[in-house]
């Protein structure tokens, strides 16, 4: 049995999908907090049928992981063993679709890799780290991710499957990252995914400099 997300590259050309990523410098509570935010928009235009609900599936089930407050220092975590448990089944929201059964599950990994690969902290020391290391990763190479898009295969004999495996970085030391992921179907022609992390900079970041600016007299 094989479960997959990769789309047709004929099909991914002709996908209008924006990935963007937003961050908040703003704090709120402690001035060591930090926001930031990841989102991927698909436009109803150019999404098959069935990917939507394949994709809300995946998220839904990387919010269950999140939620269980997993991350521990040196640990590594693995896509298919602890967000799908090894399992992409009908009760779980998964579908067919013209591709095959659970096609467009890509999404939650993509935009997690999106996420691991852009967020960043304030170390003690004054530089910027990484919050997340990526350790194992297959390029999705399909415009509707962009440059973060990562392939997932879920094979249950084992030798084609593909994963998507990360950590904490080792030298983080602040607050539990807190991950939620959000669902923006107001418009039905443009659906928003986001993923949005709370996490901590070790040191403040340096205040603003103000340039003097020169007075007239008259």
């Amino acid at each position: 049995m094989r479960l997959t997300c990769n789309i047709p590259v004929a099909l991914a050309a002709l996908a209008l999908i924006a990935v963007f990523a937003v961050a908040a410098p703003a704090r709120a509570g402690s001035p060591l907090e930090r926001e930031y935010s990841v989102s991927i928009m698909y436009e109803a235009e150019h999404t098959y049928a069935g990917r939507l609900a394949n994709a809300r599936a995946a998220f839904a089930m990387l919010q269950v992981f999140f939620d269980s407050d997993p991350f521990a220092p040196d640990d590594e975590y693995s896509f298919l063993r602890d967000v799908l448990r090894n399992t992409m089944l009908p009760e779980q929201g998964y579908v067919m679709t013209q591709y095959g059964f659970g096609y467009g599950a890509c999404g939650a990994p993509s935009l997690l890799n999106h996420l691991a690969r852009t967020a960043v902290f304030l170390d003690a020391d004054g530089t910027e780290q990484p919050v997340f290391e990526v350790i194992q990763f297959t390029r999705e190479r399909n415009p509707t991710y962009g440059r973060y898009g990562a392939a997932i295969f879920l094979d249950l004999t084992g030798p084609r499957s593909k994963d998507y495996v990360w950590r904490l970085n080792p030298a983080y030391d602040g607050p539990m990252p807190r991950i939620t992921i959000t669902i923006d179907d107001a418009d039905p022609e443009k659906v928003t995914v986001t993923m949005t992390m709370r996490y901590g900079d070790e040191a403040a970041l340096p205040a603003p400099t103000l340039t003097p600016t020169a007075s007239r007299t008259p």
